[in-house]
């Protein structure tokens, strides 16, 4: 028997997957944490979407109570946030590619969400449902860049848009 296990990158509908897909409890977990005997499947976000995203959920008081108090210590715009430096040891910034620090069998991506995850629902021999939770309210994320703010994102984040073929617009 099949036995999968899904690596949690935050802000790249990990909750929603986890959820749909039954992983009672998925916690935040690098992909060499798991058993490499498993079939390992992620999804990824484009990181500059991906940052907007965060931002907004964490300043917007979403989260658990860790999750909440380090929103309230963030600067009260996206743009003063990128310019006083991204804290990319904090999970929900830390690049995707420190997540991903092992091999994994499928990479999906949130850009083509449903696709993918029909693809991850084949593959395990079941049905399931997709539902949008923990969704951040905000405009799309091209809106909160100028050209500075893309050369920071691109410079903090330059591995994980090289490793999976993202660029500043979709």
């Amino acid at each position: 028997m099949r036995v999968f296990e899904f690596i949690h990158i935050p802000k790249c509908a990990g909750s929603s997957v986890a959820e749909a897909l039954g992983f009672k409890g998925c916690q935040h977990k690098t992909a060499s944490s798991t058993n490499k005997e498993h079939f390992r499947f992620t999804f990824v976000r484009n990181p500059f979407d991906r940052l907007v995203s965060s931002y907004n959920y964490l300043t917007g008081g979403f989260g658990n109570k860790g999750d909440q108090k380090f929103g309230e210590t963030l600067p009260k715009t996206f743009d003063e946030f990128v310019r006083n430096g991204i804290n990319l040891e904090w999970l929900h910034f830390k690049p995707m590619r420190q997540w991903l620090d092992a091999e994994i069998n499928y990479v999906g991506k949130y850009e083509n969400l449903d696709s993918d995850f029909s693809d991850i629902t084949k593959l395990m021999g079941i049905e399931a449902t997709l539902k949008h939770i923990n969704k951040s309210s905000h405009k799309h994320f091209s809106e909160y860049y100028d050209d500075e703010l893309r050369e920071i994102v691109g410079g903090a984040y330059a591995e994980d848009i090289e490793y999976f073929g993202y660029k500043f617009i979709i």
